[in-house]
């Protein structure tokens, strides 16, 4: 079984015994764009034989619950099965298939990149593919995996000038900090 669905199913048990008021909770909702739902009934008037059916819908953007009301079993049913098979409201393209895109040079992705940061983001792009593949981090978030690449290349470069292969130190002037200037020096003006 993948993380993701065990974390899918513990949320939803969280929620089947109604313990969805933490900000732990919200926070998982939305780390991993998760929705769950809790279903009920209750007597619509006087005639208690006379039901609603609802189903309270847990999800990024309302994770302390959403409530929907029908006037059948079957459809409260239906309608909880398929928010439950949703990836949350704001359903994110998976970092695999986005790097995938990229990694072409011709991706509409970058339509709006000039020539030189459309082959800089393709060659990042397939780098980042190589490093899901060696960890087998495909089931990690996005800023998980490129906050684990950059310690990565932090290491590597410390590594590097320890072995005197580069003449800098990770703490001075390193080619890491220089990549960050010069990223920042083409970015300036750049709206992100």
């Amino acid at each position: 079984m993948q993380d993701r669905t065990m974390v899918k199913n513990l949320l939803q048990y969280m929620t089947d015994k109604i313990l969805t008021s933490s900000p732990e909770f919200a926070a998982a909702l939305e780390h991993f764009s998760i929705t769950t739902t809790w279903q009920g009934e209750t007597p619509r008037g006087l005639d208690e034989r006379d039901r609603a059916f609802f189903v309270d819908v847990f999800s990024p953007d309302a994770p302390t619950g959403e409530r929907h009301t029908f006037s059948s079993q079957e459809e409260a049913d239906a309608y909880a099965a398929a928010r439950r098979e949703e990836t949350g409201a704001r359903e994110k393209t998976p970092l695999r298939t986005a790097l995938n895109e990229l990694a072409r040079q011709d991706s509409e992705m970058l339509s709006d990149v000039t020539e030189d940061n459309s082959r800089r983001a393709s060659v990042g792009a397939m780098a980042v593919l190589t490093f899901l593949d060696h960890e087998n981090a495909d089931e990690w978030d996005p800023l998980s995996v490129m906050t684990d690449l950059a310690a990565d290349l932090w290491h590597l470069i410390n590594i590097l000038s320890e072995a005197g292969v580069l003449e800098s130190s990770v703490w001075s002037d390193s080619p890491f900090e220089r990549g960050l200037r010069h990223f920042e020096a083409e970015c300036l003006g750049c709206d992100f």
